[in-house]
């Protein structure tokens, strides 16, 4: 987690001082003066996933990247996030591993509106899948069911934005001959800009 952090500073932080961003009218970046509205953000966090199907595995560490679009013309955003997470642990004295890949996709409201301070929610539909391997057997399973989320960005330079981001996920995986909880809370940095 100290390496997803450290990360995330040092890419905010040449997002910050980049001449061509710091360039650009504050309001035209967040959409005032255009018919159209863009974000791109990368996220680093955690996935709380339910602990009777996962445990030891059930908080693995994230990242992942959100892209949202709107024209002034509607009242939501579309969105589309992708997510790969990783975690490690022992099993009755065996390794074991896991990974995970997640797709949300829906709508978003963003309030661009208040500028410095922008909240959104949003919700849609997430496809998952994961792959468990203990010892020498690994089960793969895929799934589809649904998200909602929130967050708020902040937006100390232009069109530089850095957030956080909460979202919670339900769908059900199938492992073939059995079906786990794919699902979770995710707990999230983020990092972006607006074009």
């Amino acid at each position: 987690m100290y390496k997803i952090c450290v990360s995330f500073f040092a890419i905010a932080l040449f997002l910050a001082t980049s001449p061509a961003l710091a360039s650009q009218n504050f309001s035209t970046s967040l959409g005032g003066d255009k018919p159209y509205n863009s974000s791109f953000t990368l996220l680093g966090g955690v996935k709380r996933m339910p602990s009777q199907d996962w445990a030891p595995l059930e908080k693995p560490i994230l990242l992942g990247v959100d892209y949202d679009y709107t024209s002034s013309r509607w009242p939501v955003s579309l969105t589309a996030a992708l997510f790969y997470g990783v975690d490690d642990g022992t099993i009755e004295g065996v390794n074991a591993d896991q990974w995970i890949l997640e797709t949300h996709l829906g709508l978003r409201k963003v309030w661009r509106e208040l500028n410095w301070f922008v909240p959104y929610v949003g919700g849609g539909l997430a496809l998952g899948m994961a792959n468990i391997a203990i010892g020498d057997n690994a089960d793969a399973g895929y799934g589809l069911g649904g998200w909602v989320g929130g967050g708020i960005r902040f937006c100390p330079v232009r069109a530089v934005f850095l957030g956080i981001d909460a979202r919670y996920s339900g769908l059900a995986l199938d492992m073939g001959s059995y079906t786990v909880d794919g699902g979770g809370i995710y707990t999230l940095v983020s990092v972006g800009v607006n074009f």
